[in-house]
């Protein structure tokens, strides 16, 4: 995700993380200050092989999703173009 908010910053920009403890249990959110994405590219981030860069297998998104869920997390998306995107995950208490 810190990758991709990276590449999202061709220009500069801030990466900010932040974590904390809620009656869900913990979320971690991931907002980048880049180009940000449509709805419908928020549609497709989560698909196996879609990717928007020249560079890249579209596996990135759909592992980090996979993985978080296997864990009994959630990963969700908010996005905003030309203004950035927010990644929220949730981990519940155990």
């Amino acid at each position: 995700l810190y990758l991709n908010a990276i590449d999202a910053m061709p220009n500069g920009g801030c990466l900010f993380v932040s974590a904390e403890k809620d009656s869900f249990g913990a979320t971690i959110k991931i907002r980048d200050t880049g180009i940000g994405m449509s709805k419908a590219i928020i549609e497709k981030i989560f698909t196996p092989f879609f990717t928007t860069k020249k560079q890249g297998t579209g596996l990135g998104l759909p592992i980090v999703k996979e993985k978080i869920e296997e864990s009994a997390g959630q990963l969700s998306v908010e996005s905003e173009e030309g203004i950035g995107t927010t990644f929220l995950i949730k981990f519940p208490n155990v």
